[in-house]
């Protein structure tokens, strides 16, 4: 291993107090790291607060009395909103039963008349040495023998989109959408 010589680059003028001010620096920067961490940690803790006061304490309460809405004395309006979400399993699942739920959900959509929410990807892999065939048509490929994999997904708001306005519209889904229905107490100052 070669030995070079940094000396010239950290002299430092006589009586100058820099390699203190670096010191210093540092410590500032890391209490300010530990800062941000703490605060992160808080912040999910009051998140976590929040969403059962806003998803649970409050909805329950309301209920109990009968209450979709609600005004204090002071001013503040409490609406009782009912959320809804429906899942389908990630593209990257390897678990044969996810895999078979999401086909599922992907055969009702298209024999139902709701093909156009799921996107569908064509993926092709080629090396260097292979730039131009990559530009070529899917058929071209397939013709070539190249591994064409396809993939088709629905974006998470888009299907949690579409599941409301079905249950909106009183239309039924099936039971691998995983409808979830919550209720949850939204705050809004007049």
């Amino acid at each position: 291993m070669v030995e070079r010589d940094y000396s010239k680059y950290i002299e430092v003028p006589a009586g100058s107090d820099l390699l203190n001010r670096i010191a210093a620096t540092a410590a500032e920067q890391e209490r300010l790291m530990n800062e941000l961490n703490d605060l992160a940690r808080l912040v999910k803790e009051k998140e976590e607060e929040l969403r059962v006061v806003s998803d649970g304490t409050l909805p329950d309460l309301m209920d109990q009395a009968g209450l979709k809405e609600f005004v204090t004395l002071s001013g503040t309006k409490i609406k009782i909103q009912e959320l809804v979400t429906a899942s389908c399993p990630a593209p990257s699942t390897r678990d044969p039963e996810l895999m078979k739920r999401r086909s599922r959900i992907f055969k009702w959509l298209d024999d139902n008349g709701y093909g156009k929410l799921i996107s569908r990807e064509l993926k092709v892999e080629f090396d260097r040495s292979q730039s131009e065939q990559a530009l070529a048509l899917e058929k071209e490929l397939r013709d070539q023998k190249y591994s064409v994999q396809r993939q088709y997904a629905v974006h998470p708001q888009t299907f949690n989109k579409f599941a409301r306005d079905m249950l909106a519209d009183g239309k039924e889904l099936p039971e691998d959408f995983h409808i979830h229905r919550r209720n949850v107490a939204k705050i809004v100052k007049d």
